[in-house]
């Protein structure tokens, strides 16, 4: 693994992700450093989902426990289907190792996240206030039958 950063602030360098090369063919000789960084963002992606998902085990509310659960779940799928498209980019497989399908993958995970939790914070607030009142409801039952 080979990330020369000094490369990074160069225009010439930066001219190469407009260009329709960068994003639709593959170079045959070489893994880029951009594919390492893009599979060090899944691996990073795929631990963060695990933690999450290991989180919401801890958590005693339902519904911030579907938060974590979500995220974690949206985060570990997107960190697998990334660290695929590494290893079809390192055979070099046509069409589906191209930068184009790894900028889709992250795209359509961002955009199922944002319909997921866009559901999710309309009715957080209200469904955690019936929790809560449920809650203190059920305390004061079990306390008059004993």
């Amino acid at each position: 693994m080979n990330i020369n950063f000094k490369e990074f602030g160069t225009k010439a360098y930066w001219k190469n992700f407009i260009s329709s090369d960068f994003w639709f063919d593959i170079d045959r000789f070489r893994v880029h450093g951009v594919d390492y960084a893009l599979l060090s963002l899944a691996v990073l992606l795929f631990l963060v989902g695990l933690a999450a998902t290991v989180y919401s085990k801890k958590r005693v509310d339902p519904f911030s426990k579907d938060i974590y659960k979500k995220f974690g779940s949206i985060a570990v799928t997107i960190g697998l289907l990334e660290v695929f498209w590494f290893l079809l980019r390192y055979e070099n497989i046509s069409y589906f190792g191209t930068h184009f399908t790894a900028a889709l993958i992250f795209v359509f995970g961002l955009l199922w996240a944002f319909f997921v939790f866009r559901k999710i914070g309309r009715t957080y607030k209200v469904n955690l206030q019936n929790w809560h009142k449920e809650q203190v409801k059920q305390k004061y039952l079990h306390m008059e039958s004993k």
